[in-house]
């Protein structure tokens, strides 16, 4: 897999341990990984670092405070280029919430599948 170097991205998923194993994955074909632990940390995270800080942010759709289409729309207002992946377990995510992101990717499908995705979305 070629990913576009040093890729900037912002991983957002509430189960910690999923979100370590993502974010190794990620690390290991070259990108530089910031995670959040929920949406008000990705929030956060983007508001003191500026809009330019990632290139590339792939959210969990089931978290507290507001799934992943919401989280998605509001990164979109602080930052219209970013690109933006739903990463999740669930498969019944209504198509209105699906389309507030880039690219829609199953959890089930694999890391490989999210950076084939990744890539296509930033070359």
């Amino acid at each position: 897999m070629k990913i576009k170097k040093d890729l900037r991205v912002l991983l957002v998923d509430d189960d910690l341990a999923i979100m370590q194993l993502q974010a190794a994955a990620l690390t290991v074909v070259g990108c530089s990984v910031f995670t959040a632990a929920g949406p008000i940390e990705a929030l956060n995270a983007i508001a003191a670092a500026g809009r330019r800080m990632f290139d590339i942010a792939v959210l969990d759709y089931q978290m507290p405070v507001m799934n992943g289409s919401l989280l998605a729309s509001c990164l979109r207002l602080m930052n219209s280029d970013l690109k933006i992946i739903l990463y999740s377990g669930s498969v019944d995510i209504p198509q209105s919430d699906v389309a507030r992101a880039d690219a829609y990717v199953c959890k089930s499908e694999g890391p490989h599948k999210l950076i084939n995705t990744m890539t296509s979305l930033t070359s």
